[in-house]
This record gives structure tokens, C-alpha cells and sequence, in this order.
């Protein structure tokens, strides 16, 4: 008869754990994005040799770049197991809660402080040199340009670009207001039909949002707006639509948007089909949460063919208000619980079935090589801080829109399981080690090539046993940094699953069986919560 330890085992490998899979597809992105993989030369059927190539540089690099303690390498290398490389990755490219710099790279500078300067410049459209270039005048120039954009020094600039919803901020005081107006046009007709034409309702909306900036709205309703309220100064916005401060702030709104999951194209300031698509569905949702809901035409309208004005003040207010709030994921995850428990059985079905085949196509996609257009390869954001603050607002509707499977938000619920399964992932691997080692069989097993083996086996109430089957002095010393680090996990798994038996203990004592759904959610939370009490730089 089972133990009621193996009887949560068994379903948790077979049915939520079916994933051995590389990571390939994130580690290509995150990888090209830092310049150590060109994503035109990867070969479907030698990905594997150039990634774990590529990632051995980067490896090498970060160890070098003195960018975070050897401690923290090892912490993380000890949490996430075989998810520690994409951690890593995640690390180096993270534009969420990024690693600081303490002082600028040198002209002439190589390795992976460089590429990451070029890397956070290489998003807002700054640089457009190869990311693995030395730093040099081009990196220089750009670095002053976004520091010139938020009025601070070079330095503090590198820095606030480790948090983008802290540097749109700075922005948005600085040049945001009197550049509130954006202009852009589309290459293609495509995709426009049914966008509104320029109404009076866009002028006043914008001298709403220009509150306190009178002058700056004077300004534009005297070179733009006609005073018949219907028209505007086509030749005007032609000169606006060229200024480089307006494609920043183009570029800059489409990073927020891929940010909060709505949008997965590219990130090249070029307007299409896409990005007026997610644009759109920034507004509905945006309506969701609010009393006082804003017509589209209010915020973005068609002036001529596929001639756009665009009040990036309205998106730019709504970044400021994100980056005030607090961690958001922990709420989101518990609200979507809730929903989930509060909903009758038919929806709660739905919920089940579309959450397993969102893990399922997660799985099954993870080792694919990242899409291209143009030549261009698309990108995904893996930022949880900012994607939850974005997502909290929306956190009540979201049982329902992954139940429905509601289409005009399918990018936003791909995104959301996506988040959730990567910390899912790796939680599950430390509830099913802590339970193996409860039950006394969790082995650790080492082998030379000529297949002699080192066997340990640990359990709650016995010292461990060890089995020597052979005495190469380098396999044993491997071997005991396996065994250390193991020990190092059970500590970390055994406190995981204290912390999950604490948040189901309601649900446990009263004999209630528990809906895998719940389960996934609340161990997620409990692992983060936990990541989180071990002071480590988390980049999700």
C-alpha cells in the first residue's frame, strides 16, 4: 500500500512533470539577444552543439564580469538545477530588475558587460551595431542619447535600464509631456480597416491628459488642430513623424506592450497589423478595470490612409502608475486560485483542460528555435515583476479568459501560463526531490566512462549510505560536490514543501481532495516565496 507521500508522487511525475526538454528555443533567443549566436546561421539539426557552444562563452564571461557574487552563482545553481543556465541568460538580459553597474565599460571593452550595456540600448532602437562589438563611440553616443532622454548621467542612465518601467518614468518627466503627441504611418493598408477617423474626442482626451501642462497643449493645439476641431496640420505631423525622439517613444510603448504579454512581434518601432492589434487590446483591457472607460479614438486615430496620431501621454501615465505598485505576482496567483475554486464544475473543467494544454504546447515548443520575419528573429518576454504589476489588473477576469479561451486576448493568456509554468517547473522538481527523499530514495549516482559507479542514497532518518565502486580521485571529488549540492537542495525542498503543506493545511484537514489547478498555483507561490526569502537575484 502506498504512502500518502507516494500517493502525490506518482500523479505529479507522470501527469504534471512530462518535460525533457533544453530550454533550446529560450536560450537561442536570450543568446542571439547578447550577441553570442547569429540566429540566420542556427541549423535546426546541430542547434544543440551551437547553443551549448555559445552558452559555454557566455558562461565563461559571466564568471569573469565580477557582476554578481560567486555566491549567488552557486544559490542559483542550487535552486534551479537544470534551469540554472537559462537563469543565468535571463540574468544578463534582464531589463526588469537587471544587474547594476558600478561604473562604465572602457573604450575598447570586451565581454559581457558590454554586451549588456548594448543589449539594454539595442531594445529602445539606440544602438544598432553587433552586440558583441568592444564598446566604442557608437556605444557611447547611444548611451548619451537615452541618458539625454531622462536628463541623468551616463551611469545612472545604464542603471535605470535595468528596471525599463523606472526609466520610462524618468522619461515621461522629462520629455514625455511636451512629446505626448506621436505620429506614425503604415507601410501597408492591411489591418486598418475599422480604426477610427481624427474626432474632436482625441483633442479633448489629450488637453485632459496635459492637466497641469496647459502651455505644452496650447503649443500643439496651435501648430496641429485646426479650430474647426475636425481636421489637423497634415504637413506638421509629417515634420514629427520624422523626429527621432518620435520613433523612441514608438519603440518605447512597444516594449511595454511586449512586457505585458499582449504583443510577440518585433521590436523595430515599425507599426503594422500587430501592433495596432495589441494596442487595441491594451484599450479593452484597460476598460475592464476601469469605471470611466476611454473610446479608441480617444487615444489613437487616423488622420489620412494609414496616417496614425497617437496620445502616448494616456500609455505612458498608465507605466507611471504600474511602476508605484508593489510585487503584484503573489496577488494575481491567489486571486486566479480563488476564481478558480469560487467557479462552478463545468467552468472549472474548462479552466483544467485549457491550462494542460497551454503546459502541453509549452512543452512541446520549448526546444523550437524562435520564429523570423524580415530576418529577424521574434522575441519573448520572461520579466515576472513588471508582467505581474501589468497582469494584477486584469487578475479577476483571467480564470474566465483562460476558461473561454477568449481570442482578442490570447497572447496575454499564452504569456500568463508561460510565467506560470516556468516557475511551476522547477517548483515541482524540488516537491517531487523532498518527497523522494522523505521516503529514503533519493540516490545520487556518479559514473566513469568506463560505467564504475559512486552510489549515495540519503534519507530523513539515517546518515546516508555509500556504495564505491570506483576510487578516480576527480570522479569522487565530483561526486562529493554532487552530493553537497543535493544536500544544499533538500534543504530548499524540504522548506518548500513545509511552506505548501501550510498554505493547503485548510483544504488538507478537511479532507477536501485537491484540484491539481489549485495545487499548480499554490505551489508556485510557495516556491517564489521561498526563492524570494533567500535574498538571491531573481530575474523572473
Amino acid at each position: 500500500m502506498n504512502s500518502p507521500f507516494e500517493d502525490i508522487l506518482g500523479p505529479m511525475q507522470n501527469n504534471l512533470l512530462e518535460d525533457n526538454g533544453q530550454e533550446l528555443g529560450i536560450k537561442a533567443q536570450l543568446l542571439t539577444g547578447l550577441g553570442y549566436l547569429r540566429h540566420e546561421l542556427l541549423v535546426d539539426i546541430l542547434k544543440e552543439k551551437q547553443i551549448g557552444e555559445a552558452f559555454s562563452t557566455f558562461y565563461t564571461e559571466f564568471t569573469e564580469s565580477g557582476l554578481i557574487k560567486e555566491q549567488e552563482f552557486k544559490n542559483i545553481e542550487m535552486l534551479y538545477g537544470e534551469q540554472a543556465e537559462v537563469k543565468l541568460l535571463e540574468i544578463a538580459t534582464d531589463i526588469d530588475e537587471g544587474v547594476l553597474f558600478g561604473r562604465l565599460p572602457e573604450f575598447g571593452q570586451k565581454g559581457l558587460q558590454t554586451r549588456i550595456v548594448h543589449y539594454r540600448l539595442n531594445l529602445l532602437g539606440l544602438y544598432a551595431g553587433p552586440i558583441e562589438q568592444a564598446f566604442n563611440a557608437n556605444s557611447y553616443f547611444a548611451l548619451e542619447k537615452a541618458a539625454f532622454y531622462v536628463q541623468k548621467t551616463k551611469l545612472a542612465t545604464l542603471n535605470l535600464l535595468a528596471d525599463l518601467q523606472s526609466y520610462t518614468v524618468a522619461f515621461l518627466e522629462s520629455y514625455g509631456y511636451r512629446n505626448s503627441l506621436v505620429v506614425f504611418s503604415l507601410k501597408k493598408a492591411k489591418g486598418t480597416d475599422g480604426y477610427p477617423e481624427f474626432k474632436g474626442h482625441f483633442k479633448r482626451r489629450l488637453k485632459k491628459d496635459l492637466k497641469g501642462h496647459e502651455d505644452i497643449f496650447e503649443e500643439i493645439d496651435q501648430h496641429v488642430f485646426y479650430r474647426r476641431d475636425i481636421k489637423v496640420d497634415e504637413n506638421f505631423l509629417r515634420n514629427r513623424e520624422k523626429e527621432e525622439i518620435n520613433s523612441f517613444i514608438l519603440r518605447l510603448i512597444q516594449v511595454h506592450q511586449w512586457m505585458g504579454g499582449f504583443y510577440e512581434g518585433l521590436l523595430d518601432a515599425d507599426y503594422g497589423e500587430v501592433t495596432l492589434g495589441s494596442l487595441k487590446a491594451i484599450i479593452e483591457r484597460y476598460n475592464d478595470t476601469v469605471a470611466e472607460k476611454v473610446k479608441f479614438g480617444e487615444v489613437l486615430a487616423r488622420i489620412k490612409g494609414c496616417t496614425f496620431i497617437f496620445n502616448a501621454l494616456f500609455f505612458l501615465q498608465q507605466y507611471k502608475i504600474e511602476n508605484q505598485a508593489s510585487d503584484r505576482s503573489f496577488d494575481t496567483l491567489m486571486i486566479l486560485s480563488e476564481s478558480y475554486e469560487k467557479a462552478s464544475d463545468a467552468d472549472r473543467k474548462k479552466f483544467e483542460e485549457n491550462m494542460k494544454v497551454g503546459f502541453e504546447n509549452i512543452v512541446a515548443n520549448q526546444d523550437s528555435l524562435p520564429g523570423k520575419k524580415n530576418g529577424m528573429a521574434y522575441q519573448f518576454f520572461f520579466g515576472i515583476k513588471t508582467f505581474f504589476k501589468k497582469a494584477f489588473k486584469f487578475a479577476r477576469k483571467l480564470f474566465r479568459w483562460i476558461a473561454g479561451q477568449v481570442k482578442n486576448v490570447a497572447s496575454f493568456i499564452k504569456n500568463t501560463l508561460k510565467m506560470i509554468y516556468r516557475f511551476f517547473k522547477e517548483a515541482v522538481r524540488h516537491f517531487i526531490e523532498g518527497i523522494k527523499f522523505l521516503l529514503g530514495k533519493l540516490p545520487v549516482i556518479s559514473s566513469d566512462k568506463n560505467n564504475k559507479i559512486i552510489y549515495s542514497i540519503f534519507d530523513i532518518d539515517k546518515d546516508g549510505i555509500n556504495i564505491i565502486g570506483c576510487r578516480d580521485a576527480s570522479l569522487v571529488e565530483s561526486h562529493m560536490k554532487s552530493v553537497n549540492q543535493k544536500i544544499c537542495s533538500m534543504s530548499f525542498s524540504l522548506s518548500l514543501i513545509s511552506f505548501l503543506f501550510q498554505a493547503l493545511k485548510s483544504l488538507l484537514s478537511a479532507g477536501t481532495v485537491i484540484a491539481w489547478p489549485v495545487f499548480v498555483i499554490r505551489l508556485v507561490t510557495a516556491f517564489k516565496k521561498l526563492v524570494n526569502s533567500y535574498n538571491l537575484i531573481i530575474t523572473t
